[in-house]
């Protein structure tokens, strides 16, 4: 029972070692179809091919700047996936001009719907044939693997079609600019180009532009190709999970990570705790005026009560019964009130503690005989 904890620490450090591993193996035969891969999932040779088509070729890698527009992009099953803004972003280059070819297995999410592109349910064989001739010279074009075959829109022309007549291939026109999905992207990788028609269709679909580009920045694991951010390197990614084994075996051995903090007494507090509290709060926030406030309007009501008046009495009224019933009483009041404010207009302490003891005394005199007041 004591060695699972352990247990728990070597399986996390072997994830970690995985992760690092597999960052670092990146790009060698990735199944997102990475130009950077000779692998037969790779598509570096499609860069080759266009290049000796006599089509300038490049990569978008560390940003997602958009090449110009007379430029043919291909973006093939996004590792990570567009954003709303960058699929946006892409609809607006297609629209003024650009020409995408999408090849994607399973649709990016953003993609599908900033260009209205669906699959269906079902599977169909990459065997296609021409269902119009929008490529010229391909007759037969596939990679015998199951796909998932497109659902064709109303304003979608199928170009390519399983033996069965599934769209495996559909040409959308954005504005000035069109979009070429695939729903095979094997068609263009290293392994299958040369099979069938493959290459005559890519060569096709290279030669559609002046200029050819390959999305490579959301082939990268969370888009950091250059990135500075060492928390996002291999070395970086490994001592982070590291850190998080280390700190997870620690914690099931139930070691401490720093002195024991002991709790407060438990138990109610005194009155005079919490009054010294909100004074401190008062004193800090320069509440004096709102102090002298709170003590003058309490005052009040406690002098409204010995009177016998109306609760609801205006000051004015209570000063009126006080100068009938009680003169003195009501010099007092006057005193007391005016000396509350001056103090709280003072910032002074003092005066501000004397005032408030004054208003304490009208408003809770001694008990004698003559304390009661007759209206």
């Amino acid at each position: 029972m004591r060695s699972r904890p352990w247990l728990v620490l070597v399986a996390l450090l072997v994830i970690a070692g995985v992760l690092v591993t597999a960052r670092g193996l990146q790009g060698q035969d990735p199944d997102w179809h990475s130009s950077r891969s000779d692998g037969p999932k790779g598509t570096s040779a499609l860069l080759l091919y266009a290049a000796a088509l006599g089509r300038p070729a490049r990569t978008l890698q560390g940003s997602f700047d958009l090449p110009a527009s007379a430029t043919t992009l291909f973006v093939f099953n996004p590792f990570t996936g567009y954003s709303p803004a960058e699929a946006s972003r892409l609809r607006e280059w297609v629209a003024g001009g650009g020409t995408l070819v999408y090849a994607d297995d399973s649709l990016d999410g953003e993609l599908s719907q900033a260009f209205g592109i669906g699959k269906t349910s079902g599977i169909a064989l990459s065997g296609g044939v021409p269902a119009a001739p929008y490529f010229p010279g391909v007759r037969a074009a596939g990679s015998g693997s199951a796909v998932t075959p497109f659902r064709a829109g109303p304003a979608q022309a199928v170009a390519l079609r399983s033996a069965t007549g599934a769209p495996l291939a559909l040409i959308v026109t954005v504005g000035s600019g069109r979009v070429i999905a695939l729903a095979d992207p094997l068609l263009l990788c290293n392994g299958f180009i040369g099979d069938a028609d493959n290459w005559r269709l890519a060569a096709a679909l290279i030669e559609a532009s002046p200029a050819v580009a390959i999305d490579e920045f959301h082939h990268d694991l969370g888009n950091v190709s250059g990135s500075g951010d060492w928390s996002r390197q291999p070395l970086g990614i490994g001592l982070l999970w590291a850190f998080v084994a280390v700190f997870v075996g620690i914690a099931l051995r139930n070691r401490r990570f720093g002195p024991r903090v002991h709790p407060g007494v438990p138990g109610e507090r005194s009155s005079a705790e919490h009054v010294s509290a909100v004074g401190r709060l008062l004193r800090r926030f320069g509440g004096r005026g709102m102090t002298a406030e709170l003590a003058v309007a309490a005052t009040r009501r406690s002098l409204i009560e010995r009177t016998g008046i109306s609760r609801d009495a205006t000051p004015a009224q209570l000063v009126e019964v006080l100068a009938r019933s009680s003169p003195e009483l009501a010099a007092e009041w006057a005193a007391a009130e005016r000396d509350a404010h001056l103090a709280a207009a003072s910032g002074s302490d003092a005066a501000l503690a004397g005032a408030l003891g004054r208003l304490h005394a009208l408003a809770y005199p001694s008990m004698s005989p003559t304390a009661t007041i007759r209206g």
